[in-house]
C-alpha cells in the first residue's frame, strides 16, 4: 500500500510502496446502519491510521487516530493524533466563499 503523500512529506519519507495490513470491522449497529471502523497497519513505518465512518450514504468520517512513531532511539516517542466530528451542516458550501459567509464557520464549532 502507499502511504498518503501528507504524511510521507511530513516525515520526511520517499513515497513507495510499503508493506500493510488492512482490517475493516463492524463497530456498532445503529438507526443509520451501523458504524465502521477501517484501519492500516505500516509495521515498517511502525504507524497505525484508523477511521471511523457511517455504514451508509453518505458515508460521513465520524473520527480518526494516527498513531506513529517520532524520534529514534532513546528519545523516541510514540504520538497520536485524533480527530472527532463535533457538527455537520449541509449546504451548497460552494457558494458559501464570501467574507459574509464567515458565520457559517460558528455552525461548524470552527474558530476564525
Amino acid at each position: 500500500m502507499i502511504p498518503g503523500s501528507f504524511y510521507t512529506t511530513l516525515r520526511m519519507i520517499d513515497i513507495g510502496e510499503e508493506g500493510a495490513v488492512a482490517e475493516l470491522i463492524n463497530i456498532r449497529d445503529g438507526d443509520r446502519g451501523g458504524v465502521s471502523q477501517y484501519t492500516v497497519t505500516y509495521p515498517s513505518l511502525q504507524r497505525t491510521l484508523s477511521i471511523r465512518f457511517n455504514n451508509n450514504f453518505p458515508y460521513d468520517i465520524l473520527s480518526w487516530s494516527d498513531t506513529y512513531t517520532s524520534g529514534s532511539g532513546k528519545n523516541a516517542k510514540v504520538l497520536t493524533t485524533k480527530a472527532r466530528r463535533t457538527h455537520a451542516v449541509m449546504t451548497d458550501y460552494w457558494n458559501k466563499n464570501s467574507v459574509k459567509d464567515l458565520e457559517l464557520r460558528k455552525e461548524l464549532g470552527l474558530a476564525k
